[in-house]
Order: C-alpha cells, then sequence, then structure tokens
C-alpha cells in the first residue's frame, strides 16, 4: 500500500494501545470487513487490545464465535483477556447495584435457550442473585402489582438484554415462555412499571442495526427512546445505560476494558489509546468521555459528514475501514496507491481518508473518491439505483465496499 508525503511521519506511531468495535468496524451483516483480519495479525497481535461489543445479547464467548466465523481466532480462554460486552457490563452494573429481594422483569434476546446473563449473574452475586424475583413474562394483573409496589417506593426494575429483537426466554419462576416479539402487550406492561417509579436498566443506545440489505433494524435505542418519552420530564435519572456512549457505559464499559489494557501491559497513558469504530453516538463519544483517542472508520453505521450532528462526539481521525490504520511498514504491497476519500464537511484532526492508507493532514485540500468499475448500478431498475443514492448521500448505514453498492459508490455523492 502506498503512503504519500502527508503520511510522514505516521500519526498513529505513538498508539499504543486499542478499543476496538465489532458491528461495523470487523464485520457487517454480510462478513468481514475487507482488511480487518489483516489488521489484526498486523496491528492488534503486537499492542494491547480490547473488542467493546455493544451487544445486549450474548458475552465474550459468544463475541468470540462470531470473530472466528468472520476470520479472527483468538486463542483459549483469551476472550477474558481481550473481549468486552455490554451484556457484560450491564451484568456488573446490576450485581452493584440491585438490592436484595428487588423486583426484576427481564426483556431479552439472543438465544431462547441461552440465557447467558442469568448464567453471569448467578457467578457474580449468587446469593444475591437467588434473592430477586426475576420473571421474563408478566400477566396483567402481575404487572399492576409490581407497579404498585413500585409507585410505594420498593425496588422494581425493567431491565433490557436486547440487540433489538427479543425472544422467549423461559420465565424462571412459572416455566412459561417468555414474551417472544415487542408486541402491545409487551410494551404497555413495561410502562405500567416505569410509569409508577420502576427503573429501566439497558444495554445500549444504538437507535438501528444493519442488515444484509442495507435496510434498518430497530435496535435497542429505539425502544430506550419510547420509554424515555414516557418518562420525560421527571424520570430520566431512573434510565440507565451501560454499553459504549450510554450514562453508566463510561464506568461499566469503557473504564473496566481500561483495566483489561494494563493487564496486557499498557502503562496507563490514555493518549496513547486509540477507539476505533463506526458510530458517533457510541463509539466516538465512549472515547470523548473516557479521554482516549478516537476514530471513526466510515465502514459501518456513520460516515464522515455526520459530524456536525455529533458535536459532543468528535473524532480524531477518520479512516474508510481498519485496514487504513495498518502501518506502513507492515503492508503487504508497498506499491499499491490507494483510492481516496472526499471529506467534505468538518475535517477532523487528521483524517486517514483512503483504503487502505492514504492519510492527510488537516488544511489539505480534499480529493474525490474515483470509482473503480464505471458499470456498477447499470443494470439495476431506477428504483433500486436511486434508493442506493438516497443511503448513500444520506451518510447512513452504508457498507458501501461490500457486498451491494461495492462497484458503483463513486457514483452516489459524497460518503
Amino acid at each position: 500500500v502506498y503512503v504519500d508525503d502527508s503520511a510522514d511521519p505516521w500519526p498513529l506511531g505513538d498508539i499504543e494501545a486499542y478499543l476496538i468495535d465489532l458491528d461495523g468496524t470487523i464485520y457487517s451483516p454480510t462478513g468481514p470487513i475487507e482488511g480487518a483480519a489483516e489488521f489484526y495479525a498486523a496491528v492488534l497481535r503486537h499492542k494491547p487490545h480490547v473488542f467493546l461489543s455493544n451487544t445486549g445479547a450474548k458475552g465474550a464467548d459468544g463475541v468470540r464465535a462470531k470473530l472466528s466465523r468472520n476470520g479472527i481466532i483468538l486463542g483459549p480462554g483469551s476472550q477474558e483477556r481481550h473481549i468486552w460486552t455490554a451484556t457484560q457490563a450491564q451484568c456488573r452494573f446490576l450485581a452493584d447495584t440491585l438490592p436484595p429481594a428487588a423486583r426484576v422483569f427481564v426483556i431479552a434476546g439472543g438465544n431462547r435457550g441461552d440465557a447467558f446473563w442469568r448464567a453471569r449473574l448467578q457467578a457474580l452475586v449468587p446469593q444475591l442473585f437467588s434473592s430477586w424475583y426475576i420473571r421474563t413474562t408478566l400477566d396483567d394483573g402481575t404487572a399492576r402489582e409490581w407497579a404498585a409496589a413500585a409507585a410505594a417506593g420498593r425496588p422494581v426494575y425493567v431491565v433490557l438484554f436486547s440487540d433489538g429483537s427479543i425472544s422467549a426466554m423461559t420465565d424462571p419462576r412459572t416455566g412459561e415462555a417468555g414474551f417472544a416479539d415487542w408486541s402491545y402487550d409487551v410494551i404497555k406492561k413495561t410502562s405500567f412499571l416505569l410509569s409508577h417509579g420502576a427503573h429501566l436498566i439497558a444495554t445500549a443506545e444504538d437507535a438501528f442495526n444493519p442488515s444484509t440489505d442495507n435496510m434498518p433494524l430497530p435496535g435497542p435505542g429505539m425502544f430506550c427512546a419510547m420509554f424515555r418519552a414516557l418518562l420525560h420530564p421527571s424520570g430520566g435519572d431512573r434510565i440507565h445505560v451501560c454499553g459504549k456512549g450510554g450514562g453508566q457505559g463510561n464506568q461499566y464499559m469503557v473504564e473496566h476494558a481500561l483495566g483489561m489494557l494494563r493487564q496486557q501491559g499498557w502503562g496507563g497513558d490514555r493518549s496513547r489509546v486509540l477507539i476505533v469504530g463506526d458510530r458517533f453516538d457510541t463509539d466516538v463519544r465512549a472515547g470523548s468521555l473516557a479521554g482516549v483517542r478516537t476514530c471513526l472508520v466510515e465502514s459501518g453505521c456513520h460516515q464522515h459528514a455526520l459530524q456536525p450532528h455529533f458535536a459532543d462526539a468528535p473524532a480524531e481521525f477518520v479512516a474508510a475501514s481498519v485496514a487504513s490504520l495498518i502501518p506502513p511498514h507492515r503492508r503487504h504491497d508497498p506499491s499499491e496507491r490507494p483510492r481516496t476519500v472526499a471529506f467534505d464537511l468538518c475535517q477532523p484532526r487528521v483524517a486517514i481518508m483512503a483504503r487502505p492508507g492514504s492519510i492527510s493532514p488537516v488544511g489539505t485540500p480534499p480529493v474525490t473518491r474515483q470509482a473503480s468499475d464505471s458499470t456498477g448500478g447499470a443494470t439495476e431498475g431506477a428504483s433500486a439505483a436511486g434508493l442506493r443514492a438516497w443511503r448513500l448521500g444520506a451518510g447512513n448505514m452504508v457498507y458501501w465496499h461490500t457486498g451491494e453498492g461495492a462497484a458503483d459508490h463513486g457514483s452516489a455523492g459524497p460518503l
């Protein structure tokens, strides 16, 4: 990979440790992000690193399995050193926060027979866990009874372990199947509890999730926003979000991950830690709150043009993908010149602009991405082409380099 004169010296040369997002950064719904396995082999294997996932449906073992399916093989037991999920952070928050005999209504996603959160909580606080009255389904009478208990000041919690969708987790008290989907019934009963004083503990506030056809799937943040509206204006202090970007995420997600980096040998200087992810509102915001350096990759949900909408989450670096973060001396082909990408708005301090790695300092005139295939999209109907152009123009949820849209990314406007 060729690096032009503006990339000398390499701007990430002082980075000693990495916090790495997964969905949209390392893999996408269609498979691994191009260059992710090479980035892992060339960079992460040689430095302290933690994969940070906002998933609410699985823990480190599940993430390790997904990494393996996407070409990144971690050694036996290494998930304890290198993976931390919002589900794990949320379990730790519950263990630290919930009092004995609390009423806990859990709405969960994931495989029905794999209630990771339950096993994790039992391992963390077995005696406390056994004292909680946990339900995954509520009839109307019980929901009203719990609402009355919350109004009387007794500890009642709604806990959301989900990436958006939910599944029928078996109720530990009755053996019944829990709620299998976001029906009016589950929303109504949740509203009973929250409107009478129950607390909401959620994994993350990702508003949507990517899909294989680039259509947005409802994320946990969409449901958090619905319940936040219910509690406005006086119940905001009863919402606790434990993933990246959330109110409790700094302590339970990022600070914990920094502790994992210390165990791997990182010296403690936060200016030498880089968090890399594809969302301003979770990854970049989490890094800003923690005082580490931030990098947005455009291989997932957010494009750099959206920066003005996230003034509290400034990205110090921007890259097309993690392939751009591989240092020159670790790249395989030093003769290949990269394509370049235009940034029309809000220049960051340093823009890592190309796939796989051209870098330009602030003030360098932006250059225009050149399409590698002028025939891309020619055989598609007008409606499909127009929809793709709108998605790209909106700078939202675009996996432009994989699957659909890879060939004609240059024709749809700025990314």
